[in-house]
């Protein structure tokens, strides 16, 4: 067959690459550190049961034993973890089968061949197919001893192996069509992401045919009490799910297979026509700073040209409802048990802000979630944004262009980082009218954190978009530096307050003892007030770990702009010719400037 050649590439270049061969080991370690999670947990559900068979004079022990509840829990776990993983893995092998082919130029090779097109799509899906199998494949040696021990029929292990292929095959398909209609491995994945949510949103709304798209409810009947409970069951859910993702991996495949020639034809082309609607607005003029005006005026916040084709009055509309309608949702939410609207129309009328504190208890935990959910929704497309601010320049071959010009390496990474993050601001305002003005009828606590939060996003945008920036100069590809600006973002923001958390808490302690011996020696209640007052000292500590947490962000952002500038200017630059550092050669680490 003609797919022979495709699928020995595939897996030629997929042996090559050593991040799979790491993510394997990754998972087999996650998998390792589980189960040692799961043992100490039964160790310390033995020492207290032991402790209250001390207390209560005796009693019977425990008739299971820690490998029968350890292997149990861990089978739980995994069945759900490895439905949620092959979701998230899929995409990521599948949605650069093509992209790759046409950013490295060669797929205009392989369409001047004797294959055909579904020939083509036929080796690539079956080949990442494959990639991503053998990495999830790294936990079932474990799964299959650890549910061996813990009661699990081996009947339902290939049930489930059977249950978690139908889903891989239409998710891949899916993720090949997107790697044909993009142009980029990043909006390809992103794509397929959201696609998948929107699926997720409709099994959770509507039910009905759609459960048989989820794998959870596919699986059920195969571990009731880690037994197969209905066999006949379980088959035909598993065909149902099977026939479902079937057909749609079989449309996607064939739409992928007829539109391939035509988009990539439409790419080699590149037309970009951009011609004035009625609802089009004219951009503002070009100022000083044209690398700053290009990222906000020009590319925006969109991440891809179908998405800059909506005009920017419409997005922010668009924000100020939702919010709006969020806000709204809210206040009713939190609403007393009897309580009314009127009620609350009255004491707003009036003032009485301990009132309508009292008609809405919760909605200041409301209204903190928002502003949560709106810093991660803000610094995530600002992440997104800059961390192709780079790489696009080099797939475009636009990147030498600006280098070329006179414009410093400082005036480049702070251009486009202040670009990006300034093309949030309108949005930012239709998020924080209606947002500020809602809250405030939830008393001050609401309205407090609704304003806290705000400069809490703009920091968070910050401080990914410097990252992203980083991430974005030194890598090869747009998606390889999302998964970078992820990491360094996220998990290494977690890991900051993980950190700093109860170093704050460690001076916090240290302080109150302070106080006590200063309250033995000098006959004052400094102490005794601070622990009396547990509630303002919890505060007090909120606030104090919020506070080193914008410090350490904001020194990290500073440390990752001035990354950028030295890598662009020492390895991306001509020496010499503009006022950029320069690497001192009397270390790596000094820096000197012309």
């Amino acid at each position: 067959m003609m797919i022979g050649p495709i699928l020995y590439q595939e897996w030629l270049l997929g042996g090559r690459r050593n991040r799979l061969h790491m993510f394997r080991w990754i998972y087999a370690g996650w998998l390792v550190l589980l189960v040692l999670w799961y043992f100490l947990q039964f160790l310390s559900e033995e020492a207290m049961l032991a402790q209250m068979r001390l207390w209560s004079g005796g009693g019977p022990d425990r008739q299971v034993s820690a490998v029968e509840v350890v292997g149990a829990r861990f089978a739980n776990f995994f069945i759900w973890q490895q439905a949620l993983l092959t979701f998230l893995a899929v995409p990521i092998f599948t949605c650069g089968a093509i992209v790759d082919e046409k950013r490295n130029g060669t797929l205009q090779y392989l369409m001047l061949s004797e294959m055909k097109t579904w020939h083509l799509l036929l080796g690539k899906l079956i080949g990442r197919l494959g990639q991503t199998t053998l990495w999830l494949m790294a936990g079932w040696p474990i799964f299959a001893l650890l549910a061996g021990f813990g009661g699990v029929d081996p009947r339902t292990m290939l049930l489930l192996l059977a249950g978690l292929l139908a889903p891989m095959f239409g998710v891949a398909a899916i993720s090949l069509l997107a790697s044909v209609w993009c142009r980029q491995t990043r909006e390809a994945v992103l794509a397929v992401y959201m696609l998948l949510v929107v699926g997720w949103l409709a099994i959770r709304i509507f039910g009905g045919p759609f459960r048989i798209l989820d794998p959870l409810w596919v699986l059920e009947p195969t571990w009731n009490e880690f037994g197969l409970r209905d066999l006949s069951l379980a088959l035909q859910r598993l065909g149902l799910a099977w026939a479902g993702y079937g057909v749609l991996g079989l449309t996607a495949f064939v739409v992928a297979a007829v539109t391939l020639d035509r988009a990539y034809q439409r790419e080699l082309a590149d037309v970009r026509r951009e011609r004035l609607r009625w609802y089009s607005v004219d951009r503002e003029p070009i100022t000083d700073t044209p690398i700053r005006w290009r990222e906000q005026h020009v590319e925006g916040l969109a991440l891809n040209a179908t998405l800059r084709r909506i005009p920017h009055w419409l997005s922010i509309l668009a924000v100020a409802l939702l919010t709006s309608v969020s806000s709204l949702l809210i206040l009713r939410n939190a609403m007393a048990p009897g309580a009314a609207w009127e009620d609350l129309l009255s004491a707003m009328m009036h003032l009485n802000l301990r009132k309508m504190t009292m008609l809405l208890p919760t909605a200041s935990q409301g209204f903190m979630l928002q502003g949560i959910v709106v810093m991660l929704l803000a610094s995530l497309i600002v992440g997104v944004r800059c961390a192709g601010a780079i790489t696009q320049e080099r797939e475009r071959h636009t990147w030498e262009a600006v280098l070329l010009t006179p414009i410093s390496a400082g005036q480049i990474v702070q251009g486009k980082l202040w670009g990006v993050v300034g093309a949030s601001t309108w949005y930012l305002l239709a998020y924080a009218a209606p947002a500020l003005t809602l809250s405030a009828l939830a008393g001050p606590m609401a309205l407090l954190y609704t304003l806290a939060w705000l400069p809490a996003t703009v920091l968070a945008m910050y401080f990914i978009g410097a990252a992203g920036l980083w991430c974005s100069a030194r890598s090869t590809s747009s998606w390889r530096a999302l998964l970078q600006t992820m990491g360094f973002g996220y998990v290494g923001g977690l890991m900051m307050f993980a950190l700093s958390s109860p170093a704050i808490f460690a001076v916090l302690i240290v302080l109150i003892l302070l106080l006590y011996f200063a309250d033995l020696y000098m006959g004052t209640t400094f102490a005794k007030l601070c622990l009396s007052n547990i509630t303002y000292t919890y505060r007090v500590f909120f606030f104090a770990s919020a506070a080193s947490l914008v410090v350490l962000f904001w020194l990290l952002a500073r440390f990752f702009n001035n990354g950028t500038q030295r890598w662009i200017a020492d390895r991306e630059r001509t020496r010499f010719q503009f006022p950029d550092p320069l690497y001192n050669a009397r270390g790596p680490g000094q820096l000197k400037v012309k």
